[in-house]
């Protein structure tokens, strides 16, 4: 039944998810290619990536979508005074760099769209502050579920030009969680960094960009400007990787760099706050091996272990917080299109 799913209404929706695709398939890439016939080899070599990886990602929700079912965590519901999430970051590796004491929980999604909407829309959480740099936020999370709102990723964004991303860096989400703590010491704190999801901050990840940009002639819409005229355009390196351009040892070399560095501010901020603080995940992340069949290499949105263990590490506290409810704050609105743009850019619409 499963097999004839697939090659029948499932292959159909493949199609049409492949046609839809944000950024590559578009008028616009279609005059270049019959301009200069000699990227025909190439767009018709990433067309078939995408219906072989959409295949797979259609098999694999068909194989895989029910075996969490008894076993999920919602992290939201535990018992905390602060919630640290680092975004896509996996049990595995936070484990390996951080010397503490750790549980291995499975998320409730492989995706944060389905985390937000699974873990906190329905509830009222009026004794709990979020501070996001996540911009599904503005498109997924109900109006009310927390007392306040915060969104570390506000501003200007420029529709079709290279757009300042540092606003997605840890530092900047560190400081301004630091700079509301003081206003809510009677209120539960969540401060969910961007970090170890891309954008990729660090040296690793930089040097990389720049080889792929000098010798393949690519361009991504993260963090520096590419050549003028690249072949192709990608988010970032894990979209890169996943069409061949990078080995999966870099990915993880750039994944583990920017988890230590997300690692390091979280962990500052944990001194500045009172009572319980623990840290955790959304959803994990493949690196190019993933344990179940069907699944992604790299990215996310999956059933893999990979992508759905994550991290529950309660770190060392002396008191508890005596927090209050209060009535919720409307939260500042960021424009639709404009959150749709960077999240385009962040590699979340593909």
């Amino acid at each position: 039944m499963c097999i004839r799913n697939l090659l029948n209404g499932g292959f159909i929706v493949v199609v049409k998810h492949i046609l839809c695709m944000s950024g590559r398939y578009n008028i616009e890439n279609l005059l270049k290619i019959l301009r200069e016939p000699v990227y025909i080899r190439a767009a018709f070599a990433e067309m078939w990536n995408d219906l072989r990886k959409l295949t797979r990602k259609k098999a694999e929700s068909l194989l895989y979508s029910n075996q969490y079912t008894d076993t999920e965590t919602d992290i939201i519901d535990k018992d905390y005074d602060n919630l640290l999430i680092l975004d896509a970051c996996r049990y595995d590796y936070l484990t390996k760099i951080y010397d503490g004491d750790g549980q291995k929980v499975t998320s409730v999604a492989g995706n944060s769209a389905n985390f937000i909407q699974k873990s906190m829309n329905g509830k009222e959480l009026h004794d709990t502050v979020y501070i996001s740099s996540n911009p599904y936020t503005d498109m997924t999370l109900n109006e009310g579920v927390f007392h306040r709102v915060i969104k570390t990723y506000d501003g200007t964004w420029k529709k079709g030009a290279y757009n300042d991303h540092t606003k997605y860096h840890p530092e900047n989400v560190f400081n301004i969680a630091k700079s509301h703590i003081e206003k809510f010491n009677d209120k539960r704190i969540i401060v969910h960094f961007m970090q170890p999801h891309g954008p990729y901050f660090g040296e690793k990840a930089k040097e990389i960009r720049k080889k792929l940009m000098s010798e393949e002639n690519i361009s991504f819409t993260r963090l520096e400007d590419g050549p003028s005229n690249p072949d192709k355009t990608y988010p970032d390196l894990m979209h890169a990787a996943s069409y061949g351009y990078l080995s999966s040892e870099d990915v993880q070399t750039v994944y583990e760099e920017n988890l230590k560095m997300v690692l390091n501010y979280a962990l500052q901020l944990q001194k500045l706050l009172e009572g319980k603080t623990v840290i955790s995940a959304d959803h994990g992340e493949n690196l190019g091996n993933p344990s179940t069949y069907f699944s992604a290499d790299y990215g996310h949105g999956g059933y893999s272990p990979e992508v759905r263990e994550v991290p529950w590490v309660e770190l060392e506290y002396e008191t508890r917080k005596n927090v209050r409810r209060a009535r919720p704050v409307k939260s500042n609105e960021v424009d639709k299109e404009v959150v749709i743009e960077q999240l385009e850019s962040l590699g979340y619409m593909e």
